[in-house]
């Protein structure tokens, strides 16, 4: 071997070790200095990944509106931690009497937002009376230590709120995350739990989870949503099938979703005659058979997805998790007939005449249910769910928030 092709071959390894990165960025910590001059000042905290609109959506947009909901109920001074994204002041345009505060600043005032997604070396302030809600494993990761700065220059420390929306260490293989995602739900401070679905609650009671304190409250549909339900109600249906289509979230089933349309249109004899189309995320569109195609719309504005699923006649919804998921209650909720699956205590067969829920998610169970569904077409045949308390009810948390105010002792 030459000197040069030595040369190069030890600069490739070095290089390789110089960038090679061991860290998880979502847990770098998040530090903390108190302030013994804030005394008894109460302040409610939520620590999100982002405020950024084209992010803030579905968990995201639960976890503000509970958060908001609490402080209401507390009637205390407010403050929100970004973490994940770089905050622009455009963003807070939909967060009324918000200022953006930078984290060294020790003033104290109602609604402030503290972008900290860059935080090394800094820290924010807290006091005795700082109470935190989190909204995902890492934030609450990262929460644990400030409660537990808090207790040892406080002597005590208020119970951490933390909002479980899912069971989150299945949204990693076996690895880091998924054990640091595991070790939330069992942290050494007083925790309340929240979970937003009954189900979700049931799951963890099943494998032996227990908390300070837990809540929970189901899932409504969405105001807006509803509102164009009411305002445009579909008199007919189309031979669309509408599918969950996020190839990058893999407990949304992608590839089942797209197999199972495979062989549904080797099932049928009018598969050309269905439009298939995929909301969720965008992606490349894809040939199904030799005359179908799935067409990928993307993330759709809230008067498109209702339009969309007043239209569609069938539809599929995946998710492996405890979590009912949105998209299949808000399909069938529009007269979609909707297939979706069962996980372990889930099963949502029962939640309206249009949902159909699988325990056998294989792609020749869900398209044989699939041909079914379709070859009995009629564009008349099919009932909007407006009958229902997802569909009737709002969503209150007063009540959560009246138990959570008398844990807090306030």
């Amino acid at each position: 071997m030459s000197i040069i092709l030595l040369l190069k071959k030890v600069y490739r390894k070095l290089r390789s070790v110089a960038t090679f990165d061991a860290t998880i960025p979502e847990i770098t910590p998040m530090n903390s200095r108190f302030q013994k001059e804030l005394g008894d000042e109460l302040r409610l905290n939520i620590i999100v990944p982002t405020l950024n609109p084209a992010h803030v959506f579905g968990g995201i947009t639960t976890a503000i509106h509970f958060y908001e909901s609490l402080a209401d109920q507390l009637g205390i001074k407010r403050r929100m931690i970004v973490t994940d994204e770089e905050t622009a002041p455009e963003y807070l345009g939909k967060y009324k009497g918000y200022s953006m505060v930078d984290c060294s600043d020790n003033a104290v005032f109602d609604r402030q937002v503290v972008p900290f997604s860059n935080r090394n070396g800094k820290s924010i302030p807290v006091g005795k009376n700082d109470i935190f809600v989190c909204t995902g494993w890492w934030t609450a990761y990262n929460a644990k230590e400030i409660v537990n700065c808090i207790k040892e220059n406080a002597g005590e420390a208020k119970p951490l709120v933390y909002l479980v929306q899912d069971y989150e260490p299945y949204f990693y293989p076996w690895s880091s995350r998924s054990a640091l995602a595991e070790s939330t739900y069992h942290m050494d401070v007083p925790t309340i739990a929240v979970f937003n679905s009954c189900e979700l609650r049931d799951y963890f009671k099943l494998h032996n989870y227990s908390f300070y304190k837990e809540y929970s409250f189901d899932p409504v549909l969405n105001a807006s949503l509803k509102k164009e339900l009411l305002k445009s109600p579909p008199v007919k249906k189309e031979k669309k099938i509408i599918v969950y289509g996020r190839p990058s979230v893999v407990r949304n089933c992608f590839e089942i979703v797209v197999d199972s349309l495979r062989r549904w249109g080797k099932l049928v004899n009018d598969a050309s005659e269905w439009q298939l189309i995929s909301a969720g995320e965008k992606h490349q569109d894809l040939r199904i058979t030799d005359t179908c195609v799935l067409r990928s719309c993307g993330k759709l504005t809230i008067e498109e997805y209702a339009k969309m699923m007043g239209s569609c006649y069938a539809g599929i919804s995946l998710m492996v998790s405890p979590h009912p998921s949105y998209p299949p209650l808000e399909m069938s909720t529009f007269g979609v007939k909707t297939i979706t699956n069962t996980y372990e205590n889930k099963d949502m067969a029962s939640f309206n005449g249009n949902m159909i829920s699988l325990s056998d998610m294989t792609p020749e169970n869900i398209a044989k249910k699939l041909a079914e569904i379709t070859n009995s077409f009629d564009e008349s045949n099919f009932t909007l769910e407006t009958d229902t308390d997802y569909f009737k009810n709002e969503l209150s948390l007063d009540s959560i928030c009246l138990g959570i105010k008398e844990n807090l002792g306030l």
